[in-house]
């Protein structure tokens, strides 16, 4: 799916419009948008990608044509609303408590999304007698 596709279909749902308010926005700031959601959420998707045994992502900038690689659980369930969020923020006529809901959805999907995509860490100690132990 393009940038542009994803705009149409996810994130203009998300804010309650159809693909027909596609225009009223700035094909600048939907770029931009994206590429600062995408960076914020890049830690998360190479970590699902290694769980998957897929290759991880390298940063780079997204324009409105670009296939967006990224897993799509975490396009449709995580960075729609951080998107969604950041297109309204400077709309005038915009409720605050919508731009609040969305940026709540996109914090708490970010939240399950890195504690199920978490790295275990583990860590070892040598206990009296110079074995290790897991702690």
């Amino acid at each position: 799916m393009t940038l542009e596709e994803y705009f149409e279909k996810v994130v203009l749902p998300v804010l309650g419009e159809n693909p027909d308010a596609a225009d009223g926005y700035d094909e600048e700031n939907i770029v931009g948008v994206f590429n600062a959601v995408a960076i914020e959420c890049l830690d998360i998707n190479n970590r699902m990608f290694r769980k998957d045994s897929k290759e991880e992502l390298p940063y780079r900038w997204y324009e409105v044509s670009d296939e967006l690689p990224f897993d799509e659980r975490l396009l449709n369930e995580c960075m729609c609303y951080g998107m969604a969020a950041r297109l309204i923020i400077d709309d005038a006529d915009t409720d605050s408590n919508k731009i609040g809901f969305l940026e709540s959805c996109y914090q708490t999907a970010k939240e399950k999304y890195l504690k199920k995509w978490a790295a275990k860490i583990v860590i070892w100690s040598e206990n009296q007698e110079g074995g290790a132990f897991n702690v």
